[in-house]
């Protein structure tokens, strides 16, 4: 099978109200929003109809990630809130199928980012910590304290 080609555009409104990502793969095809209503919402990329809508977080959600298709599975969608969880959903549904909550006030961004056969988040936190999760396990992996301030992006560069 050939390697997945899609593409991938985050927004997050300033004021953490709204987050968009787009995500187009041979496995997903959907417009995914988090908004501060607490919920993600599926959407069909060319009408912008709603598919599906899920709720994960207590509080609204303020980021959302997506990783690289891996040996034909489809990439791992995760989202963000002011409560402080990261939940990850169902590809193709607005489905939670695993919530944790780190030692953090408020998730305020995300990046997903493979290595081998596992999946790591990077989340940046409004105390201005970046802690590192394995997302099969959810276990703690890793915590950088540097930044005296909100966390709002990261990115991971592989060289």
């Amino acid at each position: 099978m050939a390697e997945s080609q899609y593409l991938i555009q985050t927004t997050t409104d300033t004021r953490a109200r709204s987050a968009t990502l787009l995500v187009s793969s041979v496995f997903l095809d959907h417009v995914i929003t988090g908004s501060i209503d607490r919920t993600c919402r599926y959407l069909n990329p060319l009408t912008f109809l709603e598919e599906s809508v899920g709720q994960g977080h207590s509080r609204g959600v303020t980021t959302l990630a997506v990783s690289d298709c891996i040996q034909a599975q489809a990439p791992l969608i995760c989202s963000g809130g002011r409560d402080g969880k990261l939940c990850l959903w169902a590809p193709r549904k607005a489905n939670v199928l695993k919530t944790y909550t780190p030692q953090c006030p408020e998730v305020r961004s995300l990046s997903v980012f493979q290595h081998g056969s596992i999946s790591y988040l990077i989340l940046g936190t409004r105390d201005g910590k970046l802690l590192v999760y394995d997302t099969t396990t959810t276990k703690f992996i890793k915590k950088f304290v540097g930044h005296r301030s909100t966390v709002l992006c990261s990115t991971v560069r592989y060289l």
